[in-house]
């Protein structure tokens, strides 16, 4: 039997935001459940009080992180992974603004530019060693989820080789609140494994200017990815069965 959820019509400031806020909070209440389906677009619509762009863009955003499941033509669930991907965050409001996101996107790359200078400059062969085993896994990949864990892993190596774990920490922390939003289509993925290797072979050659560069364009690439799914996020067709 379909559980009853109801939802207030929200603030003015950043209506996107604070529906998914809303969202977040029936799944943390148990209000929804994995599995649970939404209600139809029109009927989430006359409960908030908003426009149509403003209810994809915060259901998209959702969908980005690993929360919602966007069944083309059948409507929206919450995902099986949902409470164990998403409620864990440290910040959900950092991540339900386009403006943030890339602000995010921004400072990561910083952060992971000067932890690729001091793994050129630190790194045991032991480190180069998981790091090529990574991108093995990258180049091996054939779900979505098999080229995520070994992106995440590669990324998490090149931290380690620092010989610091607060930069380990700091990477897994801000990979965690934007990954899921940057996963990427299998026609993506040999652009992909090109820029990974070009880290690793600046690493390996201890170029620590090379391995800047690497990363600075690796995180180009990734902004631009952002830019792009951020403009698809008011162009989600939902499916508005009953």
């Amino acid at each position: 039997m379909q559980r009853e959820v109801h939802f207030e019509q929200p603030d003015h400031l950043k209506l996107s935001e604070r529906i998914a806020q809303q969202i977040l909070g029936q799944i943390a209440d148990g209000a929804l459940r994995p599995g649970d389906r939404l209600p139809t677009e029109s009927q989430l619509l006359g409960q908030l009080g908003v426009g149509r762009s403003t209810l994809r863009e915060a259901l998209r955003s959702l969908s980005g992180m690993g929360v919602l499941d966007i069944r083309h033509g059948h409507g929206v669930y919450v995902a099986d992974g949902a409470a164990q991907s998403g409620l864990r965050r440290l910040d959900w409001a950092l991540l339900l603004g386009s403006r943030e996101m890339l602000d995010l996107v921004e400072a990561r790359k910083a952060l992971e530019i000067q932890i690729a200078q001091l793994a050129a400059e630190r790194a045991t062969e032991s480190d180069l060693v998981c790091m090529r085993g990574c991108l093995d896994r990258l180049r091996a990949a054939t779900t979505r989820q098999d080229e995520y864990a070994a992106d995440v892993d590669f990324h998490l190596a090149v931290a380690q080789a620092t010989q610091n774990d607060v930069f380990v920490r700091l990477v897994r922390t801000i990979r965690e609140l934007i990954q899921h939003m940057l996963w990427q289509s299998p026609a993506q993925r040999a652009s992909r494994v090109e820029e990974h290797a070009r880290i690793l072979r600046a690493i390996e050659d201890r170029d620590q200017v090379a391995a800047a560069q690497a990363i600075h364009e690796h995180f180009h690439e990734t902004e631009e990815r952002a830019r792009a799914l951020l403009r698809e996020a008011t162009r989600v067709p939902m499916g508005d069965r009953p």
